[in-house]
């Protein structure tokens, strides 16, 4: 069936059908598997990107400081290799977590650090649009209303330009 990096990358996927299946704990003990391996092996990527997933699924199960400590990891190897994708899937992904738990201070910072990379044009409008979703979340959650509307309005604009009639909707519907 191939070599043993092969084997491990399909685990990968393994855990993360569990854990769009439900099966949350036998998802996270997989990849908790996995994430030692890839340290063992130094495939700090492929690590970066499975703590994103762990720390998604362990907010998904209402276990938030595990989430925020496995996003803070990926965030860290995201940076260590300069993978700007990465920094801002992070960043994007703890805004939310820290939107979720009222730590508005640190969902800002997280916000404000990812808006600054969405200058760059590795991005697509999709990846755009949702942050600016959720950052349109973090303002009305301060109850910063004007700001929220500003970014809905960013999010609509971005997928309008590409006609991601999800996006779209989402955006009409928080505009009201």
């Amino acid at each position: 069936i191939g070599d043993e990096p092969e084997a491990q990358y399909a685990q990968k996927f393994i855990g993360l059908s569990y854990l769009e299946k439900g099966d949350t704990q036998q998802g996270l003990a997989i990849l908790e598997q996995l994430v030692q391996w890839f340290e063992r092996k130094n495939f700090k990527w492929l690590m970066m990107r499975t703590l994103q997933s762990m720390s998604g699924a362990q907010y998904s199960i209402h276990q938030y400081s595990k989430g925020i400590d496995y996003g803070r990891q990926a965030l860290a190897l995201a940076e260590s290799l300069d993978d700007k994708v990465g920094i801002f899937n992070t960043l994007s992904l703890l805004t939310e977590e820290f939107r979720y738990i009222a730590n508005y201070y640190e969902s800002l910072s997280c916000g404000a650090h990812s808006l600054a990379l969405m200058e760059s044009s590795f991005l697509n409008q999709t990846q755009i649009s949702r942050h600016f979703n959720i950052i349109a979340s973090v303002f009305i959650s301060c109850g910063l209303p004007a700001a929220a509307i500003d970014c809905e309005k960013e999010a609509l604009r971005h997928a309008l330009t590409i006609g991601h009639r999800q996006m779209i909707s989402l955006a009409y519907a928080q505009l009201g």
